[in-house]
């Protein structure tokens, strides 16, 4: 029998690619029971293999709870194997531990960043949020996360050297840095869809695309690259419906050699899966789970010099990394001289699947066998 998994997140969006709806749709397909507790529930267009408790009677200031009640009476009923308490630093993560049995397995789930990306024109991602909140609060209840924890997960290396700075034994002896995980039934490598592809040769970026992102910034060394190689064109999708995302729609092409840029809205994950397919290089600017979701399909990448990024790429084999947006037009013309086979890409990039990545959590937990 799998176990009973229960999955706290401050968020829990079914029409998203977030990691806790990765991870309640792997472990339901493991045959796992599993129960969402959040605060804020967005149904998918059809019921998942899970049930989801989305708390009434709680406090919550801004985007951080306090004070939830009813927990003990959901861990009671469901009497769970191990929680998974993803986004800590929204709260309910702190409270829920003080009603888990000792015999739960606890896997607390972090995300965090403090890089200043250049590229979010000058912005902080920010670290638990208010500078004197984090003292006072967040790094207390971080602390007490990390010494209850029987697993540690980080999504980034630099999230394991955050968690380090608060309780490195912890994390030396418990932490995994598991990454971001991708769903593989969503996205795989399928040889059909390059058939029927433009003959160009195609690069290609798939990112939300909002205000803070500097894509006016960001796309001028890809426009650069396309003056030089009209047989390579440039995919990026990501426009907001309406008025707004038209205005974005005709200045980037404005400013790309004509017919060698096409920009198009918000794709589903059907058609992001088949938009990797048909193209040869994918081009990334800040982290994100897109950049997962191409490999997946056997695209080589492009990624910025980060810390946050620095576990993906092995330079010239899966793709290259590039040190600033100066080096990324040298960068694409390496890339564009390079044979890849994106079957054998795909194969090696499966470390990064959820099937793959939630199996090795279920063994470090050893309840792969219950």
């Amino acid at each position: 029998m799998k176990p009973r998994i229960l999955i706290s997140s401050m968020l829990f969006n079914e029409r998203t690619s977030y990691q806790e709806v990765i991870c309640a749709r792997e472990f339901a397909r493991m045959g796992c029971e599993v129960l969402v507790v959040c605060v804020q529930h967005t149904p998918g267009p059809e019921p998942g293999p899970w049930r989801v408790v989305q708390l009434e009677k709680r406090l919550r200031v801004r985007d951080t709870v306090f004070l939830p009640r009813g927990l003990q009476k959901i861990v009671d009923d469901f009497r769970p194997r191990a929680a998974f308490l993803y986004a800590p630093n929204h709260g309910l993560a702190h409270p829920f531990v003080s009603h888990l049995p000792p015999e739960c397995k606890v896997v607390p789930v972090f995300g965090d960043l403090r890089e200043s990306h250049r590229l979010r024109r000058g912005r902080w991602l920010s670290v638990r949020g208010n500078p004197l909140l984090k003292r006072m609060v967040k790094d207390r209840w971080y602390r007490k996360l990390l010494r209850r924890a029987d697993l540690i997960l980080s999504v980034t290396p630099e999230t394991v050297r955050l968690l380090r700075e608060l309780d490195a034994p912890a994390v030396d002896a418990r932490g995994w840095m598991c990454g971001l995980a991708a769903d593989p039934t969503m996205f795989f490598h399928d040889p059909a869809q390059r058939t029927a592809r433009d003959p160009r040769k195609t690069l290609i970026t798939v990112t939300r695309i909002f205000p803070e992102k500097a894509i006016d910034h960001w796309i001028q060394p890809v426009m650069q690259f396309l003056r030089k190689h009209p047989e390579w064109r440039y995919v990026l999708a990501g426009l907001p419906p309406g008025p707004a995302g038209e205005t974005v729609k005709q200045e980037l092409l404005a400013a790309a050699p004509p017919g060698q840029m096409e920009v198009l809205p918000l794709l589903s994950q059907q058609e992001m899966n088949r938009a990797f397919n048909e193209a040869d290089i994918a081009v990334w600017y800040m982290p994100s789970i897109t950049i997962q979701q191409s490999m997946m399909t056997g695209l080589p990448v492009l990624l910025p010099q980060v810390e946050a990024l620095s576990h993906l790429v092995h330079d010239g084999e899966n793709g290259f990394n590039y040190p600033s947006q100066e080096d990324l037009v040298e960068t694409l013309e390496r890339a564009a001289a390079r044979q890849w086979d994106h079957g054998a890409l795909a194969a090696e990039n499966a470390r990064l699947s959820s099937a793959e990545v939630f199996a090795r959590i279920l063994q470090r937990l050893n309840l792969s066998g219950t």
